[in-house]
């Protein structure tokens, strides 16, 4: 059986060793052995969980979520109900997160095209109706108000 320092264990997953030991004080990686020295010894199956939690992390999962996937882990046939629950949540929180940045990005490419548009037809001395019209309609979702002149009415 393989064994691992707490510093081989946090340069293998990327984090602080003290991430490490606050796993372990809320439970989320058990039964870490000492040597003789007082220093934490972890195994295959702590590295297992590590990459379980690394995983679940990544997908934005708060450690009360984690607490309870263990949790119900540990009576998977009484609670797989549970368990698929929670991982659809997550899952379902996930493609929400992904459509705002889709939505954010949509519009940040938009705002970007209409800019180098409005400041193109600028530097040639093209301050068109058009291009007022353009950069009103992206931005006045985020500036309030747009104060239309007659020339543009």
């Amino acid at each position: 059986m393989a064994t691992y320092t707490i510093r081989e264990v946090a340069q293998r997953f990327h984090v602080q060793t003290s991430t490490l030991r606050y796993y372990e004080d809320q439970g989320l990686l058990c039964d870490v052995e000492r040597d003789d020295a007082g220093r934490r010894v972890y195994t295959d199956s702590h590295i297992g969980r590590l990459e379980a939690i690394a995983c679940f992390k990544h997908a934005g999962m708060s450690i009360d979520e984690l607490k309870r996937f263990f949790a119900y882990e540990k009576d998977e046939r009484a609670h797989i109900a549970d368990m698929l629950e929670l991982l659809e949540s997550r899952h379902q929180a996930i493609l929400k997160q992904r459509a705002a940045l889709e939505e954010a990005t949509c519009m940040c490419c938009a705002n970007c095209t209409c800019i180098a548009i409005f400041s193109t037809a600028s530097k040639r001395g093209r301050h068109t109706r058009i291009g007022r019209i353009m950069m009103a309609r992206i931005f006045a979702p985020t500036i309030g108000e747009v104060r239309w002149t007659d020339e543009d009415q």
